[in-house]
């Protein structure tokens, strides 16, 4: 009653190829176990997701994936519906439209310095993530969406489980770019000012509800004062620190608050990230 399919190798249209193994158990009458371990290489990511029934153009680019499921395949119910497993994920080269709705409701949260609002699609160079599947849960630590203007961290979790989808995740939005890939041609600028990210200032968010209707909330802006770079204010003129505020009151749609900001106060005190 057991099915193995074993040196799977598919060409794709209109490039790339998927290879692997796969086993599914034949003896339950009213569901099917299945274990899948295949790797993708190459695929247009436009092609996959309009396979999956998806209508309108949500994405493109090059597409690589990889790893290990379990699960059944049950009439009626979501493909993933209770997946266990993990896969990596690689894009390179595409866009992102807006018109996918955690990207809509992103583009919408903050109008002020936010170059989602004023586009159709975000760009990307590369996307690079590991997915971990939990009874259907989808979630990762850690979405890179690095681009020419803009960068993108995410990390939460998706439930495939249910429809429509829960989602809870937080979204980083790393802005300046060019200012970021000039300071880090200086390389001890590079270290204490732009940190581990790479990156001077950035705007977080929180994304929550369903996949299908989201809400996205703004979080406060960490600014260069409460950033890595925090070492460093201590000796930056107090109008350029009031200016780093202000770029957080922007994304809080407000302005920077001056209290205690004179000429003799002491200098902010470095705030971990």
């Amino acid at each position: 009653g057991t099915l193995r399919i074993d040196d799977v190798a598919i060409a794709l249209t209109p490039g790339g190829h998927v290879s692997g193994w796969a086993e599914v158990d034949l003896t339950q009458p009213d569901h099917v176990p299945y274990q899948l371990d295949a790797r993708v290489e190459g695929a247009d990511l436009k092609t996959v997701i309009a396979q999956r029934g998806a209508k309108g153009e949500f994405a493109t680019g090059t597409l690589d994936l990889g790893g290990h499921l379990e699960g059944s395949l049950v009439p009626g119910k979501p493909l993933l519906h209770d997946a266990d497993g993990s896969v990596k994920l690689h894009a390179t080269d595409g866009t992102i439209q807006r018109s996918v709705p955690p990207v809509f409701a992103l583009a919408l949260a903050s109008t002020s310095l936010n170059p989602l609002s004023r586009r159709d699609a975000l760009h990307f160079k590369r996307a690079d993530s590991d997915l971990d599947f939990e009874k259907g849960r989808l979630s990762t630590s850690a979405l890179d969406i690095e681009g020419p203007d803009v960068r993108l961290f995410v990390s939460g979790s998706l439930d495939l489980s249910q429809s429509p989808h829960p989602v809870d995740a937080e979204i980083a939005l790393f802005l300046f770019r060019q200012v970021d890939r000039a300071l880090e041609l200086i390389p001890i600028v590079n270290v204490l000012l732009l940190g581990d990210n790479q990156n001077l200032i950035a705007a977080y968010f929180q994304l929550t509800g369903t996949w299908e209707d989201p809400s996205v909330r703004p979080k406060p802006l960490r600014t260069l004062e409460e950033g890595p770079g925090s070492v460093l204010t201590k000796n930056i003129p107090r109008v350029m620190l009031r200016g780093m505020k202000a770029v957080g009151g922007l994304f809080r749609g407000g302005t920077a608050q001056d209290e205690g900001e004179g000429e003799g106060a002491p200098a902010p005190a470095a705030t971990p990230v």
